[in-house]
């Protein structure tokens, strides 16, 4: 009972905020910009165009997913969240042969993290800002995606890698650590010292910062030995 309270609360937010405008930033695949107010992105079945106006009471313009690269959308406290239009890759098969997908569909994900090094990107249903202007995930349990997925990519990638999902206490996440272990080693295979930790579970999917935080540590001490 308890849970579906939750859930009713959580449509209940994203209903009120469903058609709210946010100052926003549009880059296009074409290099073009416009700046105005937009709806957050989704990636419900039936959604595929960005709700935009040039100004608050513009006219209601319409622009397909697959012609943007990115929003940058800003609150009125400062507050900055980026989007981007992206496809997805996964890891699947055994831990001793791991195979990664051919990713054909593109999602809308809110960059969790940015450094030189690597991008950290969550990737949920729905999107939308609560009270104190932080970004929410929500995911239906119906159609789309089965969970709040966390991906990564660096410099010398064009298509982020799903590492694990985020622990919602709605969902099943049976197995979701050795899940973590295997894409995230394979993902690290260039660097054995990292899979070695992920291996030992000393690295878990519980807290992604800390695996950030040792690729990070490893690439600032490859970078003093050039």
């Amino acid at each position: 009972m308890k849970k579906i309270i939750i859930l009713l609360f959580l449509f209940a937010a994203v209903i009120a905020s469903a058609n709210e405008y946010y100052s926003a930033k549009i880059k296009f695949l074409d290099g073009d910009v416009k700046e105005g107010y937009a709806e957050l992105p989704s990636n419900q079945l039936l959604d595929n165009a960005i709700k935009f106006k040039e100004s608050e009471k513009g006219k209601l313009i319409r622009y397909d997913f697959d012609i943007i690269q990115y929003i940058i959308y800003h609150t009125d406290s400062g507050k900055e969240y980026l989007f981007e239009w992206k496809n997805i890759k996964s890891i699947y098969g055994s831990k001793k042969n791991p195979k990664e997908s051919n990713p054909t569909i593109k999602y809308w994900s809110l960059v969790a993290f940015a450094n030189p090094a690597i991008k950290c990107y969550r990737t949920a249903d729905v999107y939308y800002i609560d009270e104190e202007e932080e970004i929410q995930f929500i995911i239906k349990n119906n159609i789309g995606l089965a969970s709040v997925s966390i991906s990564f990519l660096r410099p010398n990638e064009e298509v982020p890698t799903m590492i694990t999902s985020s622990n919602m206490e709605s969902q099943n996440m049976l197995g979701r650590e050795s899940k973590f272990r295997k894409s995230a080693a394979y993902y690290f295979k260039d660097i054995p010292e990292l899979v070695k930790r992920i291996d030992n579970k000393e690295l878990k999917a519980e807290n992604i910062g800390e695996l950030l935080k040792a690729y990070l540590v490893y690439m600032e001490n490859q970078n003093s030995k050039k």
